[in-house]
C-alpha cells in the first residue's frame, strides 16, 4: 500500500497509475505502439474539480493543453497559478514533486512522456546525461512543441507499423529542442555545413534500402553509422537534400511504382511488401509524392 505522507510516483505507461491522478482513460495512447524513448496520450473528458495527490513523473512529462477548461493550478516549489491558453505547453521534469488542480468542465490534451536516457542517447554527441537537466516550463507558446503533438496524435490513430522512423525523427527534434531551450545549460549545439562522410552515406543509403519492407528505427539506422540520431539526421540532410524518413518514404513509392506494373499483386500486398502500414498508408504517400493514387499509376 501506497505510504500517504510519500509522494505517488506516477508512470504514464501503466495505466493503474496515471489513474492515480488523471481520471478517466486517455482516447488514445501508444503503449500498444511500442515506441521507444517516448509515449502519447490523447485525452478528452469532463472531469469534476479536482486537485491532484503530492506526486512525481518517472520521466518528463510535456502536457500540450488543445482545448478546454481554462483554469489550471500547479505547486511546484512555490505556489502558482495560471489560466491555460489553447495551444499552451507544460513541462515537468521527472522526479520533481508536485501537484495540480483543475477546474470543473472539459478538457482535451496531450501528454507525452519521455524517457530521460532516450533524450540524451537521441544527441549524445553535445550531452552527458548527468550534466543537463530539464527545467519546469508553465503555460508557454511552444509552436513547435504543440506541432510535434499532434503529428504524435494523428501517428495514435495508425496501426502501429510504418511509424517507428517517423516517430524517431520527431522524438530527436523533440529532445534537441528541449535539451536547447528548456535546460539547465541551454545546450548549444554546433550547426553543421558538411554531409555525411561518402562511406557512411552509402551505408545509410543501403541499410534503408535493405529494410523498405520492414518498420526502420531511426535509432537502429544512427547506430548502424555510428552516430547519434539528431547528427545523422543533419548531416543526412546537408548530404541529401532531404531527411532520412523523406528519403525512405521516397524509396519505398519508388518501390510501390515497380510492383504495381504487375496487375496480379493487390495493392494492399504492395502497401505491406514496401513498408506501408496498410493500403490507405501507401496512397496517401503515393498521391503526396505523385499527385495520383496507386490506383490510378496502375491502370494510366
Amino acid at each position: 500500500m501506497q505510504d500517504a505522507s510519500k509522494p505517488l510516483a506516477i508512470d504514464y505507461t501503466r495505466e493503474e497509475s496515471f489513474k492515480q491522478i488523471i481520471p478517466g482513460s486517455p482516447m488514445l495512447s501508444s503503449p500498444k505502439l511500442v515506441w521507444e524513448g517516448i509515449g502519447a496520450f490523447h485525452y478528452y473528458h469532463h472531469h469534476p474539480a479536482h486537485e491532484t495527490p503530492e506526486h512525481y513523473h518517472t520521466h518528463h512529462i510535456v502536457h500540450i493543453h488543445l482545448n478546454g477548461t481554462k483554469g489550471f493550478q500547479t505547486r511546484l516549489d512555490k505556489h502558482q497559478f495560471e489560466y491555460v491558453k489553447n495551444g499552451n505547453v507544460f513541462i515537468t521534469p521527472a522526479n520533481v514533486n508536485h501537484t495540480s488542480a483543475l477546474l470543473d468542465g472539459n478538457s482535451e490534451f496531450i501528454v507525452l512522456d519521455l524517457d530521460p536516457k532516450f533524450i540524451a542517447n537521441s544527441i549524445q554527441e553535445f550531452v552527458e546525461l548527468d550534466s543537463v537537466e530539464i527545467v519546469p516550463c508553465f503555460a508557454q507558446s511552444e509552436p513547435l512543441i504543440y506541432q510535434i503533438g499532434l503529428s504524435l496524435k494523428a501517428e495514435l490513430t495508425a496501426d502501429g507499423f510504418g511509424n517507428q522512423f517517423y516517430v524517431g525523427s520527431l522524438f530527436t527534434a523533440l529532445s534537441a529542442h528541449l535539451l536547447t531551450k528548456h535546460s539547465s545549460h541551454q545546450l548549444k549545439i554546433p550547426k553543421y555545413e558538411d554531409g555525411l562522410p561518402r562511406y557512411k552515406l552509402r551505408h545509410a543509403i543501403a541499410y534503408i534500402n535493405e529494410h523498405l519492407n520492414l518498420d526502420i528505427r531511426l535509432a537502429d539506422l544512427a547506430e548502424a553509422v555510428g552516430m547519434s540520431q539528431y547528427y545523422f539526421c543533419r548531416r543526412f540532410k546537408q548530404s541529401m537534400g532531404i531527411s532520412p524518413y523523406q528519403y525512405a518514404i521516397k524509396q519505398r513509392v519508388e518501390r510501390a511504382k515497380q510492383l504495381l506494373k504487375s496487375k496480379d499483386v493487390a495493392i494492399a500486398d504492395i502497401a505491406l511488401e514496401c513498408g506501408f502500414a496498410n493500403q490507405d498508408h501507401l496512397t496517401k504517400m503515393f498521391r503526396r509524392l505523385t499527385g495520383i493514387t496507386p490506383k490510378a499509376y496502375r491502370d494510366g
